[in-house]
This record gives C-alpha cells, sequence and structure tokens, in this order.
C-alpha cells in the first residue's frame, strides 16, 4: 500500500476520485501531500501534531518544515492538531483559523481507578529507556537530596530499554539501591495501576509524550524540563498546578523533587492533574 523513496513514502493505488474527504496523516515525508492538482473536486486534510517534534528534534524547532507545513495548509481544505499551538501559530501566519481544529491528543483511562486509594508515596517514571529521555539526571538529582541525608520516598523506574543496563549500574554507583527500584517493562494495566496508585508524582527529565495524560489520569502531577522533548502534550502541565517544569539543570530538578516530599503539595497537585484530565475528556 505505500512505497518508499529514501526518507520519503507514498500511497499506492489511492485513487482520489473514490473518496469525498481524504485525512492523510501530517508527516512531510508523505509524497502524496504534494499533489495539490489532484484534490480539485474533494476535501483533502492533515492530522497530527502540525509541527517537528521528535526524539531527535525540539518542538517546532524547524523554519523549514514549518514553511512547507504552511504551504501545504494554505493548499489544502483543513487541518486537524493535538492541541492549541498549531492552531494559534499557522493562522497567525494567514491560513484561515476556520480551517484548523484541535482534537486534543488523551488516552482511555482505567475507569476502575479510585481516587480515594491513592497513596501518594513513591514517585515514579515510566517509560522506554531511551538515552534522550536521560533517567540519569534523575538518578543524579536522588543522589544530590540522599548526600544531603533527606529521606526520600522510593523511586519506581518502569520501563525497559538500551540504557536499562547502564541506569541500573548507575543507580549501584551512586548507592541508591535502596532507594531506586527498576522493575522493568509492565504492560498489565492492573500492574501499571498499582504504581500510580503509589505515586507522588511521575518525572520524566528531557521527554514529556502521552505519559503526561496517562499521569494525569490517575491523579498524578508531572514534572519535566522547560526544553523537554514532546508532541505539544507538555502544554498541559500548568506549572504548579497539575505538575511542575525545572530548568534543565540536576540541581534545580533536586529542588522540584523536595517539593513533592511535602504530601500535601504532591496530593494536590495530583487532584488538580486528575480534575484537568476529566475535563479535557468532556471537551
Amino acid at each position: 500500500f505505500t512505497q518508499s523513496y529514501w526518507k520519503f513514502k507514498f500511497y499506492r493505488n489511492l485513487n482520489i476520485k473514490d473518496y469525498d474527504v481524504v485525512i492523510f496523516p501530517f508527516d512531510l515525508k508523505v509524497l502524496n501531500l504534494y499533489a495539490f492538482w489532484k484534490y480539485k473536486n474533494i476535501r483533502v486534510g492533515v492530522f497530527g501534531i502540525g509541527v517537528r517534534a521528535s526524539y531527535e528534534n525540539n518542538y517546532d524547532s524547524s523554519i523549514l518544515d514549518f514553511l512547507v507545513r504552511l504551504l501545504i495548509l494554505k493548499k489544502i481544505n483543513f487541518g486537524i492538531f493535538y492541541d492549541k499551538y498549531p492552531k494559534i501559530k499557522f493562522t497567525g501566519m494567514g491560513v484561515d483559523p476556520l480551517k484548523l481544529f484541535v482534537a486534543q491528543n488523551t488516552i482511555s483511562s482505567d475507569q476502575k481507578f479510585n481516587l480515594e486509594t491513592k497513596t501518594y508515596t513513591n514517585i515514579l517514571f515510566v517509560g522506554t529507556l531511551y538515552k534522550q529521555k536521560n533517567v540519569f539526571q534523575l538518578i543524579e538529582a536522588y543522589k544530590i537530596l540522599k548526600d544531603k541525608n533527606i529521606n526520600l520516598p522510593n523511586l519506581d523506574i518502569i520501563g525497559d530499554g538500551p540504557q536499562k543496563k547502564k541506569i541500573s549500574l548507575c543507580v549501584s554507583n551512586n548507592n541508591l539501591m535502596d532507594k531506586i527500584k527498576l522493575h522493568g517493562e509492565v504492560i498489565d494495566e492492573k500492574e501499571l495501576l498499582k504504581f500510580y496508585t503509589n505515586a507522588r508524582v511521575v518525572i520524566s527529565p528531557a521527554q514529556a509524550g502521552l505519559s503526561v495524560l496517562q499521569s494525569f489520569s490517575y491523579a498524578t502531577g508531572f514534572v519535566t524540563s522547560e526544553q523537554a522533548k514532546t508532541g505539544g502534550e507538555k502544554f498541559n502541565i500548568i506549572e504548579g498546578v497539575n505538575g511542575d517544569f525545572f530548568d534543565g539543570s540536576t540541581i534545580h530538578l533536586s529542588e522540584i523533587i523536595e517539593k513533592y516530599l511535602d504530601v500535601n503539595y504532591a496530593k494536590n497537585i495530583g487532584i488538580n492533574a486528575y480534575k484537568y484530565f476529566n475535563f479535557l475528556r468532556k471537551k
């Protein structure tokens, strides 16, 4: 169905005339996006993040990428984005706002979750253990706090990936085995629920994707850096309301963690996160 040309791909055998509306992923590597002459009698749109974003690239980091997307949006009938940022930006550059829409990126929540069972004890990281997520910085921040003789909650690291052995070694080298536990990948929702039920906060130093909204759905705030890689989910975090940002330094991250040692602070943030998530679901 698709054919690759170097870094690009093309949807083959797609007879546009057979459809009233066609929605393409807003991926600039999809060559069909550029066939404007074929789209005269049907409505064609795009759906996606709306700007450049990946583990290797910061959110909306390329001017060339933006200009190409701008050209496409001016030619086609509509665009649907994960959040309001692209709509605001493209509207400001002359795209008709009436053809730009926001379908808030979210997840389905576990209906069995009971807010009253929340204990706010441990701190949590959830995700594939890639280098880009910088779990090492979280460990370093824990080491700073331990050296201050601060009574730390356990840090549960949920996930598997290429950095797992190095992370385990880092925990061992810093004598943090009594405070940091690597649990591997957890797929079972009931098992994952147990970790979220105990979580004061989820911390992901360098990446903020759908785990932001997953955390919110379990009444758990989210902490990440101001420069975190994201698909736009980071913009759901409201500083001091449903989570926190740190400035990218390990010292500041350790200071943010200290805030969550206050159970009342963690609980207020978590309840706000839960309310925010349910507000999004009703929109």
